[in-house]
């Protein structure tokens, strides 16, 4: 108990710090629009197996830096209509790796991988327009890209969000109606919108600071069903007031709506966490149910699990095989544990 103990807390502050720093500031718009796939970008059918397999495939190079032999099984499941490749195959092309620099193709490959919802890419949109790649620079399409992001889950793209309402780019008559309709959506029942309304309320952004009415909808949003907005009365639970049974509670309903913040934190708590009660069998249920939905940080708690005996018996196979998911998944922190194990692809 004292080693699990020892080994999750370093971590858990870290996490904990990030979360609350990253969702700390936001801002809202409306509705998002259908997008055209970008010049470039081949659409032929639905993401099957096979895609599934090549994108494996492309994200498990990724993993393990191997970015020139990630081009090709990326840019198949790519052309048969994978986001997610896409937006891989655009975070190559944009940073060079592996390919020529094209910021022109990473636009195409991100605007794609949006248009089919994937959150990823709009803050990545956000950051071509903010930062001009491959398009003018355009401070409000900047903010409204992020915003889409923020209201499909990406809370990444919230710094974005702070410097764009920081900067000279928005007008405040922007920003007024980007606040009624955000404001609109909200009492209208959209669980994303309440949350991103009580970010804005206490952090003052756009409007003056009301702590008591972003409380309110805070709450609201995690009544409606809100998991960053779960996660966010988590941490006021466990950092502010020291609530550890009150955090564990936001924690969970998090966890079990697939948050991964929530999974992270809740799974750390049935370690042993602040004295807390050791559930080691809890956590094998959390990691588990949240690795079969595809988190790879879910995965690689299995597989220190296993490898430490933490509720089930050692066994370094299923340790390592559990980092090889993750790793199929795009994960550097598996594939950096797989590579000090000598395994390179």
């Amino acid at each position: 108990m004292r080693v699990a103990f020892q080994y999750c807390t370093a971590g858990y502050r870290k996490m904990i710090r990030k979360s609350v720093i990253s969702i700390g500031i936001c801002l809202s718009m409306a509705v998002v629009a259908p997008l055209v796939a970008g010049p470039g970008v081949t659409q032929i059918r639905t993401v099957g197996p096979t895609v599934q397999h090549l994108l494996h495939r492309g994200l498990r190079d990724l993993a393990f830096s191997n970015y020139a032999m990630a081009i090709g099984p990326l840019k198949k499941a790519s052309d048969l209509g994978s986001p997610r490749a896409a937006l891989a195959l655009g975070n190559l092309y944009e940073s060079g790796k592996g390919v020529a620099s094209d910021p022109l193709k990473a636009l195409a490959l991100y605007r794609f991988a949006a248009s089919k919802g994937n959150a990823d890419a709009m803050t990545a949109m956000g950051r071509c327009y903010e930062s001009g790649l491959g398009v003018r620079k355009d401070p409000v399409s900047a903010a409204e890209w992020y915003l889409r992001a923020v209201l499909h889950g990406d809370m990444r793209a919230l710094p974005g969000l702070k410097a764009m309402c920081h900067g000279p780019g928005l007008s405040k008559k922007w920003m007024g109606d980007a606040y009624r309709r955000l404001t609109v959506s909200a009492r209208g029942g959209d669980a994303s919108a309440m949350f991103v309304l009580s970010e804005l309320l206490d952090s003052g952004l756009m409007v003056g600071e009301d702590p008591a009415a972003a409380a309110v909808w805070r709450h609201k949003a995690a009544k409606a069903g809100d998991t960053w907005a779960m996660v966010m009365l988590g941490t006021n639970e466990d950092i502010m007031k020291h609530d550890y049974a009150r955090a564990a509670y936001w924690y969970s309903k998090a966890a079990k709506l697939g948050n991964p913040i929530g999974v992270s934190f809740m799974g750390i708590y049935y370690w042993g966490l602040h004295g807390l009660p050791v559930h080691f069998q809890k956590a094998l249920r959390l990691y588990r149910r949240a690795a079969a939905g595809g988190d790879a940080d879910a995965m690689i708690a299995l597989s220190k699990m296993h490898r430490e005996g933490w509720g089930v018996p050692r066994d370094m196979r299923k340790a390592k095989l559990w980092l090889q998911r993750a790793a199929d998944l795009g994960s550097a922190e598996a594939a950096s544990k797989l590579r000090r194990e000598g395994i390179t692809r």
